[in-house]
């Protein structure tokens, strides 16, 4: 046995190996989001390598020819199912319906009619790929195979599915907080090194290769999965993108950059600013990012030319919002790059109105108590709590309903 087909071999038992164990291990955890799709992943890779390896131990070509086209039980759902992983992963998960997975597995069942029926049409392979005998083993030549129309459309949708989720991994990569860049980074590269690997005998663009060498990328692909599982703990810890992170807070956030333009703001701080006038009109809250700060804080435009002079700030104000008088904690926090430099600002708004209306009311009832320990004179102690509760309420005037006669005379 030559080097060459040992290598083969054992990176065939490699990936039927790494494979399942990765099936196992999510299923376990198959109570984590897109842990169970990536378990039917793993499961897919395990048959894809399993049957191939039974087929070159058949000794029978019939029989090698029966479970290569098994293989494409595999091929044709693996990009699928990498897509449905990717789409939860990245925090799209609502949009996978039922609906949606029938549509998605159209055509795999259709390639899989194609694949069987192949003899009564043509329109999967024109010729079939070839058989040779090396030792005691069947290796597939793909070098002789011609492809059929619906072997193109197999090919293309499969790849357009793994494209399209191998964008949405490297986009959400950088969404991400660092820890959690490595799992999909290591995740993307498995899934670009299947891609090659499967490219070259799809197309047939290595004419003199007479190895196929998807299963020795499966088997790479499976390491790199692997090793965001085991060394990024995917499964384990699995991410939250930076902006539903950011957009679910409660508190408003704002980020300016050195020329104190908004650059970004979420949910929270829309609902806080509403619609800004505008010399056309008024401007929506999504529509903000690249005015002026002190043209978008107009409730605030004291504390805003403020911002100008400061790079760090704590502070409470207090604005009124539709007619209700509303307190914020509000802290400014320099954003510094890695050169050390400040690049903008990060502003967050709490609003603390209920935490100040507790704290106005500990304080009246405290001085009401204190009126009532020291007043002898009812009159006297009467117009000096309305006193309290008209400066503490910020009423214009305070006065007392008596039941049966009237307004209290005071």
């Amino acid at each position: 046995m030559n080097w060459h087909l040992t290598t083969y071999l054992v990176t065939i038992i490699l990936s039927i190996a790494v494979m399942a164990a990765l099936a196992v291990y999510s299923w376990r955890r198959r109570r984590v989001s897109s842990a169970l799709t990536f378990a039917g992943l793993c499961v897919l890779g395990t048959w894809g390598a399993l049957v191939e390896f039974i087929s070159m131990v058949s000794g029978s070509p019939f029989a090698a020819g029966l479970l290569y086209d098994a293989r494409f039980v595999a091929l044709a759902g693996i990009p699928v199912m990498w897509f449905i992983f990717t789409m939860q992963y990245s925090g799209y998960a609502a949009w996978i319906t039922p609906r949606l997975v029938i549509l998605l597995f159209t055509i795999p069942v259709v390639t899989q009619i194609m694949v069987w029926t192949n003899g009564l049409h043509g329109l999967w392979l024109v010729r079939n790929v070839g058989f040779y005998h090396t030792g005691p083993f069947l290796i597939a030549d793909t070098t002789v195979r011609v492809p059929g129309p619906w072997f193109m459309v197999h090919a293309v949708y499969g790849y357009a599915s793994f494209l399209i989720g191998v964008f949405l991994m490297l986009h959400t990569a950088f969404r991400l907080i660092r820890f959690y860049r490595g799992q999909a980074l290591a995740l993307a590269a498995g899934t670009m090194v299947l891609i090659l690997g499967s490219f070259l005998p799809t197309f047939n663009l290595a004419p003199h290769l007479r190895v196929n060498p998807i299963t020795q990328s499966l088997a790479l692909c499976a390491l790199f999965f692997a090793w965001a599982i085991f060394r990024y703990r995917f499964l384990d810890i699995m991410p939250v993108a930076r902006d539903m992170m950011i957009d679910s807070m409660e508190d408003g956030m704002l980020v300016i950059d050195a020329h104190d333009r908004i650059v970004d703001l979420n949910r929270a701080m829309m609902a806080l600013l509403g619609e800004v006038p505008d010399a056309k009109g008024s401007v929506p809250p999504k529509k903000l990012v690249g005015r002026p700060v002190m043209e978008v804080l107009h409730l605030w435009r004291n504390l805003a030319e403020r911002f100008r002079e400061e790079t760090s700030i704590t502070t409470e104000v207090e604005v009124v919002l539709d007619g209700e008088r509303r307190h914020f904690d509000i802290r400014l926090t320099p954003i510094i790059d890695r050169g050390n430099c400040t690049i903008g600002r990060l502003m967050v708004l709490r609003d603390i109105t209920r935490h100040k209306q507790r704290e106005n009311s500990q304080k009246m009832v405290i001085e009401i108590l204190d009126i009532l320990n020291q007043r002898t004179d009812l009159h006297d102690a009467i117009n000096s709590i309305l006193s309290v509760i008209k400066r503490g309420t910020g009423f214009d005037a305070v006065g007392i309903r008596l039941e049966k006669n009237g307004d209290y005379p005071y």
